[in-house]
């Protein structure tokens, strides 16, 4: 693991990296980083890492965050695309103040608007291109507080065609033997719903709105929301606003992250107050560098009188990733078809 690890770091990659973001940045004009301090003791990339260990049943893999490199061993690639790095440079030009914070030129670190601004960039990028993918698997985990309780892990094996827009989920955990199909235009827009074990044998299968009471008791988003692309335009818009405004949030993006085997960057904000972000005090994304997606999020909630030891625990409210995830599997109408023999979904 640890060669794999100082592998990645060794290679010339051709990704956007934060020695490009800072010579971009001080060729667009002076800019000034966020350097608000953060409260005493707090742990601002503390990313929980999550065990593989039979015991606890948890089936999403570890997070792996080596030390952040000096930024000359970082890997020399060309940079942003031209179209990225163009935008960026306008953006730098058109609102920086009039000085330089020096550390832009030393660290791998970005703070502040810029850290926001670059993820948006990074995400705009990745929407754009993934959304050319005709379609992937995946194993989706995911935890979610519903109702005020926070449901227990959840493993789902996930097949996604982006046109039309089609889902098959099987649950692996949680709700195990479930399946649900969902295919934009088809079956007058329900999703097909069949419960595992003797609750699909007694139940068969369902016809759910997935707007209706029913489905949102069960999950945070509809199933017209699942997937890479539609969780990247989700935190987009998000960030957006929040650029907009310019303030309220404190923010870092390292370039110093490993999940599922892959590189990533890694973001990560706080919100000052529920008048910033009214449903989120802070946000961790890992964002793949091949493909520019967010495939790890964790979201936390506010509290009163909350046991700071515990906080994150205690207010996590979503949690979704995606591992294993195999692009271009050419996905057959079968796929997303309750006729399917081996769902058996046909009852």
């Amino acid at each position: 693991m640890m060669r794999r690890i100082r592998s990645l770091f060794g290679q010339g990659v051709r990704h956007p990296n934060f020695q490009a973001m800072s010579v971009a940045l001080a060729a667009a004009g002076a800019v000034v980083l966020n350097t608000d301090p953060l409260p005493a003791g707090s742990d601002p990339l503390g990313i929980v890492e999550t065990e593989l260990a039979v015991a606890t049943g948890s089936l999403c893999p570890q997070i792996v965050v080596p030390p952040a490199p000096p930024l000359a061993q970082l890997p020399l690639g060309d940079g942003l695309d031209p179209i990225a790095e163009a935008a960026l440079a306008d953006s730098a030009a058109q609102s920086a103040p009039a000085s330089v914070n020096p550390a832009a030129a030393e660290s791998p670190v970005l703070t502040g608007k810029w850290a926001m601004q670059m993820t948006v960039v990074l995400l705009q990028k990745g929407v754009a291109q993934f959304s050319t993918i005709p379609d992937y698997t995946s194993t989706f985990v995911k935890r979610e507080r519903i109702g005020g309780d926070l449901t227990a892990e959840q493993q789902i094996q996930l097949k996604v065609r982006h046109a039309p827009f089609s889902v098959y989920m099987k649950w692996r955990s949680g709700e195990t033997g479930q399946q649900v199909i969902y295919v934009n235009g088809q079956n007058e827009g329900k999703m097909l719903v069949k419960p595992g074990g003797l609750k699909g044998r007694v139940a068969g299968t369902l016809s759910v709105d997935p707007d209706s009471s029913l489905a949102r008791s069960q999950a945070r988003y509809p199933v017209t929301m699942i997937g890479l692309t539609a969780l990247a335009e989700t935190i987009l818009k998000f960030q957006e606003t929040q650029i907009a405004r310019g303030t309220g949030f404190e923010c870092e993006l390292r370039d110093d992250a490993l999940f599922d085997e892959r590189p990533c960057y890694r973001y990560l904000v706080t919100y000052a107050g529920r008048e910033f972000s009214p449903d989120y005090r802070k946000s961790e994304i890992l964002i793949d560098k091949e493909w520019s997606m967010p495939v790890y999020v964790r979201n936390y909630t506010w509290a009163k009188d909350a046991n700071p030891e515990t906080l994150d625990d205690d207010t996590l409210v979503e949690m979704y990733a995606y591992t294993e995830v195999q692009v271009r599997q050419q996905l057959a109408d079968m796929e997303f078809d309750r006729t399917n023999q081996s769902y058996r979904m046909t009852r």
